[in-house]
């Protein structure tokens, strides 16, 4: 602000109108120009129309309301109800199939685990030693008595217990080899 001098402001406009790129046109001749395209937009419905009327001649078994005179298609609600239904029993048809095809996956695999628990279980009868029948009686139960007694008895002192201990150890080796030998 009056520390530079003012300078000039150049403004170049372009004239639209300039004679040297304008062709002028009479009204006349738009008159023609304008009539010409409305008389081919004319033609080109009249032969819509014709093709129109030739297709409903040509196939008078099918369903005539489907087309307006001017080509336009015609729905009704009951045309899209009927769509609607179709659209719907297909849809029913393609999940019935996938419920099926998973129904038969899970029967499958339902199959292939009762056929592992039965081998499982067989495993496990031959590989862990059969249970003693009900009414087995342990081994041992007198000897077992002695050390009892014996604790009681020496409740201060347990080593004194010893000799007994020992002939419980011995007898349940000797009904251990016992089993083992009847195997």
């Amino acid at each position: 602000m009056g520390a530079n001098p003012s300078t000039t402001r150049k403004l170049q406009i372009d004239n639209e109108n300039d004679p040297a790129t304008v062709i002028k046109v009479s009204e006349k001749v738009v008159q023609r120009i304008r009539s010409g395209a409305e008389k081919e937009a004319e033609q080109e419905l009249a032969q819509q129309a014709k093709k129109v009327r030739s297709f409903k001649r040509s196939d008078n078994n099918t369903n005539n309301a489907n087309i307006f005179d001017d080509g336009v298609p015609f729905v009704t609600a009951r045309m899209i109800r009927q769509e609607v239904e179709d659209e719907l029993q297909k849809n029913n048809k393609y999940w019935e199939s996938r419920i099926k095809e998973l129904q038969q996956g899970h029967e499958r695999i339902n199959e292939i685990m009762e056929r592992e628990y039965i081998k499982s279980v067989e495993d496990i009868k031959r590989e862990l030693p059969k249970l003693p029948p009900e009414n087995a009686v342990p081994p041992c139960q007198d000897k077992k008595g002695n050390i009892i007694k014996c604790y009681k008895t020496y409740s201060k002192r347990p080593l004194l217990c010893a000799q007994e201990v020992e002939a419980f150890n011995c007898c349940m080796k000797e009904s251990r080899l016992k089993v083992l030998s009847q195997k």
